[in-house]
């Protein structure tokens, strides 16, 4: 666990109050040098003692903390989430009105201002761990990263905060902001179009055994395959079925736009709809604009790509193929995109493909962002 010890930053710097107290401090020594009045010395050497007593104390009480930062492995963009820090008092003295200060690094610009994030512990036994709990929301898809904490404290009198940093590396996984499916998908009209899609969940050992793959997030854990751990330790292996092969409904995402919010529209729709049709026992495969379509039994494998995806400003030529590769599957294609419909009305590739368009005025009647802070 990190100590706070070894990353003294700033020096104690002067409160509003602190400031007040120093130039009555001031006033009275020179009054009592002039007049060599005994009450303004008196004045003087009290004040003093305070402002010192003050900055002391507050350095004393930070210097033998020890901080470990608790974070949830995922949350979702603009939805709050509970963390804590695990704070542990080395010294002899107890720890007062001690203030943590968090900022996080999302992976690219946000939209709007980072909040850094806020904790209080008004004491700190000695010898004994605390927890001091926060709750915060970040706003910005992706792998965000926190890599300082700031700690602070103007104990007892409030006229010194003493302020330390310590460089305490930990990173969130944050999935796309979720809304409301105001229309569902016609997951109806997969395969030959009276076939209705549904999710086969079969658990290991009820297909046939067809080999080991490295495990990957979404994978069954009841299908780890754990006499390979003994032989290759830290790399975790699970088993693959042969299964009957279902009907999916295909996400396909068309990551070319010009415009970085219609951009968050496309995922965000994506990631709602992708917790839509797991609810309602549906198979889905998502396409992220290059590679093969990922399909997973539990959705946060999928909102994972998501969460990861990026904007491009030239067309998805890949598209198309991986369209007609689903459907030729008898997959049902969605396909999301900005401006995707007016680009490739014509194209023969669109026939019967269900086309979801952010551009067009209809999108509003379809979904709904949920109205979270920022």
């Amino acid at each position: 666990m990190p100590r706070l010890a070894a990353a003294w930053s700033r020096r104690p710097r002067l409160t509003r109050n602190g400031l007040y107290v120093l130039t009555l401090t001031v006033m009275a020594s020179q009054v009592a040098y002039v007049t060599g009045n005994n009450i303004f010395w008196f004045l003087f050497s009290s004040g003093l003692a305070i402002l010192l007593a003050n900055a002391f104390l507050g350095w004393r009480g930070l210097r033998r903390l020890s901080i470990r930062r608790i974070l949830p492995q995922t949350a979702f963009a603009r939805e709050p989430f509970a963390g804590s820090y695990e704070v542990t008092n080395n010294g002899r003295l107890p720890a007062f009105f001690v203030i943590f200060e968090d900022t996080p690094v999302p992976p690219r610009a946000a939209d709007g201002e980072q909040r850094p994030v806020f904790a209080f512990a008004a004491s700190i036994p000695p010898r004994q761990t605390a927890i001091v709990p926060f709750s915060t929301r970040l706003t910005v898809r992706g792998w965000n990263r926190f890599t300082r904490v700031r700690v602070s404290s103007d104990f007892p009198f409030g006229f010194f905060r003493v302020a330390r940093e310590i460089a305490l590396a930990d990173e969130i996984l944050v999935y796309p902001r979720v809304g409301r499916v105001l229309q569902p998908l016609p997951v109806e009209r997969a395969g030959d179009g009276a076939q209705v899609l549904t999710q086969l969940r079969p658990q290991p050992g009820e297909d046939d055994f067809a080999g080991l793959h490295e495990w990957r997030p979404g994978d069954n854990p009841k299908a780890i395959h754990w006499p390979s751990w003994g032989r290759m330790p830290g790399k975790l292996l699970a088993r693959e079925y042969e299964r009957s092969r279902v009907p999916r409904a295909c996400l396909f995402l068309d990551t070319q736009s010009g415009s970085d919010r219609r951009f968050e529209q496309i995922v965000s729709f994506a990631a709602a709809n992708l917790l839509d049709l797991h609810r309602s026992g549906v198979a889905a495969a998502l396409w992220a604009g290059t590679g093969d379509l990922v399909s997973a039994s539990v959705p946060e494998a999928l909102l994972a790509e998501l969460a990861e995806v990026k904007r491009s400003e030239e067309a998805c030529v890949d598209l198309p193929a991986a369209v007609e590769e689903a459907r030729g599957h008898g997959d049902l294609p969605v396909v999301i995109g900005d401006g995707t419909w007016r680009r490739n009305r014509e194209a023969p590739w669109t026939e019967g493909v269900v086309v979801v368009d952010v551009s067009t005025a209809d999108f509003r009647g379809r979904y709904q962002v949920r109205q979270g802070g920022a």
